[in-house]
């Protein structure tokens, strides 16, 4: 297939002066009518466009597609290849039929508020081109319409004047084999079926490399995330069944321009690999490395910070406070590829579910972090020459402590069996520590009445352990009904009251933490039937067993007699 040369056969001028719309709609339209293809020459073309009739038609130029630009002397954009430039605020393509199909290769653009208006061809290629300090598609979600079948293969997007290049609604379209360096990739909303495969997102100085709204279907897989000043994936509102996968995550969240600069606007929940802001609907996080380096090429801080973060939850957005739950599974993490896990803004871990593995084979913080957020519970193990230090055990992780250490600053809320915690010992299994399988009624037609139970025994082991109360009982009328842990004379903890049963049986079960500095003093269970006023004579708390222990076990007797009273 022979050229229509925009030069030779249509009079295009170069050095980037006069507008030359005019002469490349002429190659366009004779390139059609003759079934050739348009070139463009080396050189500088100022086309202000917009220019129509793209369909069937391929433009082709010379192009070397550079990862990088440089300003002043060392800016070789323009050196040896096919430039196209609009003058700021103009867009080079206006609208393509549907059914249609176009190509573009080997060219360089650079000055247009974007390449071409919303359309939804069949097919658009970009194939070797490079775009400079331009946006490239925008389709804003407060517009209508929407871009359709666009493909950008080996194409370079080096944008240090704009924030974002791909905005808002693009759909069925592809990106691979490209380089985005400084503006943030893609702000996308309500885009669906898009795949952005193969790519090097670097030096990207924005709050993150890619953001996704309201998204549907979309595949974000073998890309490589390095320097990005914020987060490199930023999940917003309303995302459904989007899956990022087998990507490299690289020194993200540094909080730092390319120039080394600190990037405006950013919080300490950019400093994290994946930035999460509100609920989202299957979506899935597999299969990714994470690693963490120097800020710079070869010094700076440590960077990212986490893994995760969840931003604060906006009720306006999430107003029935729906927990932000997605799947992350198969990823290669470990407790050097940041500080910790997961960041939460206002530390609410309550409002993230993730679905994940849930075995791990040691105790670190990261394992800790997960088990804060997990959907589900967390084992994980301690070997024997292991001292391992976190600031907690969460209420949903279980430590295996085979015969190691265990330092915690903080509390100790889930289960730990064997090995020492702070230096004492820890029972190997789960340990009823007292039971009273008596039954116990207490009338309310008096004041200041309660049931108490008290444990003899000084267990000094279970300082710093969280203990469970079981109560199987039942109630009538308008007791009191409180639930307080003490040693005698001071509180160590007000439980949750008991539920009003209306004369049925209930099972009472609930988890608290011994103080670490407990000295083993015998341990007082009382339940509150009423305070300063009497109640009727029909109003009363009856206790049929109570039981205490280390872990969650139920005494024998309280499971006989639950299967009792339901035969």
């Amino acid at each position: 297939m022979s050229y229509v040369d925009v030069v030779a056969d249509c009079g295009a001028v170069k050095g980037g002066m006069v507008d030359n719309t005019s002469a490349f709609q002429r190659a366009i339209d004779t390139a059609k009518s003759l079934g050739r293809k348009v070139y463009v020459p080396v050189g500088e073309f100022l086309v202000i466009g917009p220019l129509f009739g793209l369909e069937d038609v391929v433009i082709e130029g010379v192009a070397s597609n550079k990862q990088y630009w440089l300003s002043g002397q060392n800016d070789t954009f323009a050196r040896n290849v096919s430039v196209i430039k609009g003058n700021g605020t103009s867009v080079l393509f206006g609208w393509i039929a549907a059914e249609s199909r176009a190509l573009v290769r080997d060219i360089c653009f650079t000055g247009y508020k974007k390449i071409i208006e919303k359309c939804s061809p069949r097919y658009f290629g970009f194939l070797n081109c490079a775009f400079k300090n331009m946006v490239v598609l925008e389709a804003k979600a407060n517009e209508t319409g929407a871009y359709h079948n666009f493909k950008f293969i080996n194409c370079d997007f080096t944008n240090y004047g704009i924030i974002v290049t791909f905005i808002g609604r693009i759909i069925d379209s592809m990106w691979s084999g490209c380089t985005f360096v400084s503006a943030a990739a893609f702000d996308l909303h309500q885009a669906k079926a898009n795949f952005i495969l193969h790519n090097r997102l670097e030096w990207i100085d924005r709050g993150y490399a890619i953001s996704l709204t309201g998204c549907e279907v979309n595949l974000i897989a073998h890309n490589f995330f390095d320097r990005v000043a914020g987060s490199g994936v930023q999940l917003r509102e309303d995302n459904k069944h989007n899956l990022i996968t087998a990507n490299q995550f690289n020194r993200c969240g540094s909080l730092l321009r390319s120039d080394g600069s600190l990037a405006s606007g950013l919080t300490e929940a950019h400093r994290a690999h994946i930035r999460i802001m509100e609920e989202q609907t299957n979506t899935a996080v597999h299969n990714n490395i994470f690693s963490r380096g120097y800020s710079g090429d070869h010094s700076g801080e440590m960077t990212p910070k986490y893994i995760i973060s969840k931003l604060r939850t906006n009720p306006g957005l999430n107003p029935g406070m729906v927990p932000c739950e997605f799947s992350f599974k198969g990823n290669t993490i470990n407790n050097g590829c940041a500080e910790r896990f997961i960041y939460v803004e206002d530390g609410n871990y309550d409002m993230v579910q993730i679905d994940m593995e849930s075995t791990y084979g040691e105790v670190n913080v990261f394992v800790a972090d997960i088990a804060r957020v997990i959907k589900g519970r967390v084992t994980a193990y301690n070997s024997e020459v292991a001292c391992a230090c976190v600031d907690e055990i969460p209420e949903r992780m279980t430590v295996i402590n085979h015969g190691g250490e265990l330092m915690i600053t903080g509390k100790q809320y889930g289960m730990v069996y064997g090995g020492k915690v702070n230096g004492k010992h820890r029972y190997t299994k789960d340990k009823v520590v007292y039971e009273n399988a008596g039954h116990t009624t207490v009338l309310g037609d008096g004041i200041n009445r309660k049931i108490s139970y008290s444990m003899p025994n000084a267990r000094k082991s279970l300082a710093g352990c969280p203990i469970t109360v079981t109560v199987l009982y039942k109630t009538k009328g308008s007791v009191e009904r409180s639930v307080e842990v003490t040693d005698g004379t001071t509180v160590l903890a007000q439980l949750p009251s008991l539920e009003q049963t209306n004369d049925a049986r209930f099972l009472y079960k609930q988890r608290f933490v011994l103080p670490e500095d407990y000295a083993g003093a015998p341990l007082r269970l009382n339940l509150g039937v009423t305070k300063d006023t009497a109640l009727t004579t029909g109003d009363y708390v009856k206790v049929d067993a109570v039981n205490i222990s280390y872990g969650e076990t139920i005494s024998d007797t309280i499971i006989d007699r639950l299967n009792e009273f339901s035969a």
